[in-house]
C-alpha cells in the first residue's frame, strides 16, 4: 500500500507491504519510526497510519505512552495528510465511517515479572474498548518506544516478539514509534530494529 510520500514508497519497494502472518487473522504489517526526540517521528507514523486507515477503509488506535491525546489532536489538525482525523474520546460511542482516530494513555506494567510482556494487556483492553465503541481499528499506532516506559532500546527480545506477534494474530497494521538518544542511534541498538 502506498503511503503517498513517494520517497518512502521506493524505500519500501513500493509501499507497505501487507502479509498474513497468522492464518485466519488477516493481513498485518509493523513499521517502526525510530529517532531522537523531535525530529518528526510521530508526524511521520500518523501519516502513514491515516494513510492506511484510509486505504483499508478502518479506523486508527493510538496508544499513547508519551504524547497526551489532547496532544495528538493538535498535531493531526496541523498537518496537511491527517486534517480531519479528530480523535474520538476512546468510551464514547460513535457514528460516522472511517477513519477516525482514537487515542488514550496506556501505561505499561513494568513490574519484573512481566518483562515479558509489559503492554500486551493494555493494548487488547485498548482495541476492545474501541470496538465496543463502535471502532473498527485495523491500525494500532504505539507512541512512543523509550527507555523511560521500559520498551525502548533495553526492552526485552521477548517483549519486542510478543508486541509484533500480537499485532499479526488480531491482523493488525502496527506502527511503531521509538525514541531514541543519540547513544543507541547505531544500527542494532535495540531489539525493535533486529
Amino acid at each position: 500500500m502506498k503511503t503517498s510520500i513517494d520517497g518512502l514508497d521506493l524505500v519500501l519497494g513500493g509501499g507497505v507491504r501487507l502479509l498474513e502472518r497468522v492464518p485466519g487473522a488477516g493481513e498485518s504489517a509493523a513499521i517502526l519510526v525510530r529517532g531522537a526526540a523531535g525530529t518528526g517521528k510521530t508526524r511521520l507514523a500518523n501519516h502513514i497510519a491515516a494513510t492506511l486507515a484510509r486505504q483499508l477503509v478502518c479506523d486508527v488506535v493510538v496508544a499513547c505512552l508519551e504524547l497526551l491525546p489532547t496532544e495528538l489532536e493538535a498535531q493531526l489538525a496541523g498537518f496537511e495528510a491527517t486534517r480531519g482525523l479528530l480523535p474520538v474520546r476512546t468510551g464514547e460511542r460513535v457514528g460516522g465511517d472511517a477513519p477516525r482516530v482514537f487515542a488514550r494513555i496506556v501505561e505499561p506494567d513494568l513490574r519484573p515479572e512481566r518483562e515479558d510482556d509489559p503492554i500486551g494487556d493494555e493494548l487488547l483492553r485498548l482495541l476492545e474498548l474501541v470496538e465496543r465503541s463502535g471502532g473498527a481499528p485495523r491500525v494500532l499506532v504505539v507512541d512512543s518506544l523509550s527507555d523511560g516506559y521500559g520498551l525502548g532500546g533495553k526492552v526485552k527480545r521477548v517483549a519486542a516478539d510478543a508486541l509484533v506477534r500480537f499485532a499479526a494474530a488480531r491482523g493488525l497494521c502496527l506502527v511503531l514509534i521509538e525514541e531514541v538518544s543519540s547513544s543507541a542511534r547505531r544500527p542494532g541498538a535495540s531489539w525493535w530494529t533486529r
